[in-house]
């Protein structure tokens, strides 16, 4: 899922077997899961609230259960994002949050509470 620094989509495709614009929804256990870079709500910046809404929008208009997220990197608040303010479950999954990697479909699943 292309974040907010990516700009080349055929650069990415020479690492990665698919690579969508902005968001894919997925299933996982029979849930659905909203996949983009960006949370349904960043408390720490004003920056892309047209893309934070539309991740929003996507997340119930979709029926989705989880959001898989990025983009809100570690910081000294200790603030991962604010999406359960608006009622979207989520996991941030920048690697800066979880060592440096991949978060498990194990850990995906607990959060579905599958």
């Amino acid at each position: 899922i292309m974040g907010n620094h990516d700009r080349d989509k055929e650069r990415l495709s020479d690492f990665f077997d698919e690579v969508y614009d902005f968001y894919k929804v997925i299933e996982v256990g029979g849930k659905r899961v909203l996949l983009s870079h960006y949370p349904a709500k960043d408390p720490l910046t004003e920056r892309y609230p047209e893309r934070q809404e539309l991740v929003r929008e996507i997340y119930f208009s979709e029926g989705c259960e989880l959001l898989l997220h990025g983009h809100v990197h570690w910081n000294r608040e200790g603030v991962r994002c604010a999406c359960h303010k608006l009622g979207v479950r989520c996991i941030n999954v920048n690697t800066e949050w979880h060592r440096y990697a991949p978060v498990s479909e194990e850990k995906v699943l607990e959060k579905l509470n599958l």
